[in-house]
């Protein structure tokens, strides 16, 4: 795991507990992404920050195994354990995950370094 994207996490973590035990007051001091985090949807929230961080590729991937999923449960009779669970797009620690190992495996194809 990069230092990078190991704060990242942890900022996100710490950012969700700490929200919760803000007081009304303490609101105006959330920084851009705290504020992002809450207001959009995990799926929005983990794709603007590959974008911003480079990986484009990261990005491709990540959508297109989302619409893999969509059109996957839109296939499913109506009752099956399969629309049980969340859809991907909704579970947001799934999708850090995978934001966090495509964006590691895009810089080491970047890098050259691949393991």
């Amino acid at each position: 795991m990069t230092a990078k994207s190991s704060r990242k996490t942890n900022l996100m973590k710490q950012s969700v507990k700490s929200f919760k035990n803000k007081q009304v007051s303490d609101l105006s001091i959330l920084s851009k992404k705290e504020i992002a985090l809450f207001r959009n949807s995990p799926k929005q929230y983990v794709c603007v920050e590959m974008l911003q961080d480079g990986y484009h590729r990261a990005f491709s991937e990540v959508f297109s195994l989302l619409r893999s999923d969509r059109d996957q449960r839109s296939e499913e009779l109506p009752g099956s354990s399969r629309l049980q669970s969340p859809p991907l797009e909704e579970q947001r620690e799934k999708l850090e995950t995978l934001r966090l190992h495509l964006s590691r495996a895009e810089k080491a194809e970047r890098e050259g370094t691949r393991t």
